[in-house]
């Protein structure tokens, strides 16, 4: 039996398809999770616990989660919180 080598170029193709996916699914995970924070916060439901999810998935917009979570403490009245966020 022969073996055949599988090319660089598909490779690299394979990896980057992959990289690509993963990125995908993290920025579907950051646009959900965003927007179920904002419609809790419009019915003055501040989902503090659900936003911090989002600091692990912080791109391409780094300061949101930060300032959905200042606002949130601020609404509740956590005021040395909301400084901090």
């Amino acid at each position: 039996m022969k073996n055949k080598k599988i090319p660089l170029k598909i490779i690299c193709l394979m990896v980057l398809s992959v990289m690509l996916m993963f990125w995908a699914v993290l920025l579907c995970f950051k646009l959900y999770k965003n927007h179920e924070y904002v419609k809790a916060f419009d019915n003055s439901e501040y989902l503090i616990e659900n936003e911090k999810a989002l600091l692990f998935a912080n791109l391409p917009e780094s300061y949101l989660p930060y300032y959905n979570l200042g606002n949130a403490a601020y609404e509740n009245g956590d005021y040395n919180s909301a400084v901090g966020y």
